[in-house]
């Protein structure tokens, strides 16, 4: 049985991406050592599914569309900058988000309904994640860019679905391919 690597996440629009990608190319001014994510590749993750068969695919969507049809659309703001877990040593560069009810609300119907189940006490942290720390190298300099982005408005959207992901590796970072849309309020379109 064929799996794939899949997540399910929030779309960007293209001017937020534009920002963040922006600057995430002023950040790499630092000589810091760090994969950045690539423009198109920037979303915010719901719930990171991993290796699923083939054919969960389907089940998957079914549970996703049922938690994005019990909501309706919602407005997210991307704001400041950080890294997790902390300063000393990052690992991950990200952008900030809002914090809606709702954005909570999917993703906590997410976890508990699709494999693998969220870990105990581990609380959904909303986030972009702009970049991956590979090594200690102008890590300082890094994080003190950082800081002059802490009250960095990237821009303000309606959320208006989920999207669920394949995600293939490759030499050069990911790509990401649509594999389902689940609207929100549960507007299908035709094609669905």
């Amino acid at each position: 049985m064929s799996t794939i690597r899949a997540f399910i996440a929030i779309d960007l629009p293209e001017a937020v991406r534009k920002r963040i990608a922006s600057m995430g190319r002023e950040l790499a001014q630092s000589g810091a050592d760090v994969r950045w994510v690539r423009e198109q590749n920037l979303h915010l993750t719901l719930k990171f599914l991993g290796n699923i068969e083939e054919d969960r695919l389907d089940s998957a969507t079914r549970i996703v569309r049922d938690a994005t049809a019990r909501l309706r659309p919602f407005d997210m703001q991307l704001h400041g900058t950080g890294v997790l877990p902390g300063r000393k040593r990052p690992r991950v560069v990200y952008v900030g988000a809002g914090a809606p009810v709702e954005l909570f609300q999917l993703a906590g119907m997410l976890g508990g309904a699709l494999d693998p189940p969220e870990p105990p006490g581990r609380r959904f942290l909303p986030h972009i994640t702009i970049g991956r720390v590979r090594s200690g190298k102008a890590v300082e300099r890094l994080v003190k860019e950082l800081d002059r982005h802490d009250d960095t408005h990237f821009g303000e959207f309606t959320v208006k679905e989920a999207v669920i992901y394949e995600s293939v590796l490759g030499r050069n970072g990911p790509t990401y391919t649509v594999r389902a849309n689940a609207p929100l309020g549960g507007a299908f379109s035709p094609k669905d």
